[in-house]
């Protein structure tokens, strides 16, 4: 059985309206928030960036998926928790490092 692999990439949702609830139009995964904000910069529409958490392996595919985003100008303690196995994982020191 291969070794499970995690994955932490920034993340870049374009938005259909400005509403909390709203409609990802389009999305698009970068190495670095630098590139990421610079991407945003030349949009239309409304957007958010944070990070998107993948774990999985070529065996098993993708076994747990969270997100977190940039609010008031920060990322938060933990990813947000979308069922998987890790619950709630950390957010890496040097990702609130990359925003500071």
């Amino acid at each position: 059985m291969s070794k499970m692999e995690v994955i932490i990439e920034w993340l870049l949702e374009e938005l259909e309206d400005g509403e909390p609830d709203a409609d990802i139009y389009d999305t698009r995964c970068g190495d670095s928030y630098a590139e990421v904000k610079a991407w945003a910069s030349d949009l239309d529409r409304p957007y958010r960036i944070g990070l998107v958490r993948d774990k999985g392996n070529d065996e098993e595919g993708l076994v747990d998926r969270q997100w977190a985003y940039i609010e008031d100008g920060k990322l938060p303690e933990r990813f947000d928790w979308g069922g998987g196995e890790d619950g709630g994982a950390k957010v890496p020191a040097r990702y609130h490092k990359e925003i500071a």
